[in-house]
């Protein structure tokens, strides 16, 4: 995770130093200023992303429930209540609950795979 960091930090400061002090000399000089900006923001909107993932979201278990932290508060999910636990298509893991609610974790989350291995094997423990 941490060289996921590192990569979109230097790729946004990167970009961000090329556009306020190197531009461009060219002819369409413009149009490549205006891509680059587009570039500028992704690069940031990706590391802000990823710094929100590895740092802000926190997730804990116990043999009871789930809890996840958010920005917004926590949503707790008992553990008797997961009915399947999967990773959808962009690897991410999702908890299903008897009443249908999905709890979606991001794979470079801190912990993420621990708690997968340990519910994973807990189902398997069951009669």
């Amino acid at each position: 995770m941490i060289l996921v960091l590192i990569a979109c930090t230097a790729f946004a400061l990167g970009s961000t130093y090329w556009y306020f002090f190197i531009g461009s000399a060219r002819a369409d000089a413009e149009i490549q200023m205006r891509y680059l900006l587009g570039i500028m923001v992704f690069g940031w909107f990706t590391l802000i992303s990823n710094m929100l993932d590895a740092y802000v979201r926190k997730v804990c278990w116990d043999d009871d429930e789930v809890t996840v932290g958010t920005l917004r508060g926590k949503k707790r999910v008992r553990r008797d209540t997961i009915t399947a636990i999967d990773r959808d298509w962009l690897s991410y893991i999702v908890l299903v609950t008897r009443d249908g609610n999905r709890l979606r974790f991001s794979p470079f989350m801190s912990g993420i795979e621990s708690l997968f291995e340990y519910l994973s094997t807990e189902d398997d423990s069951k009669p």
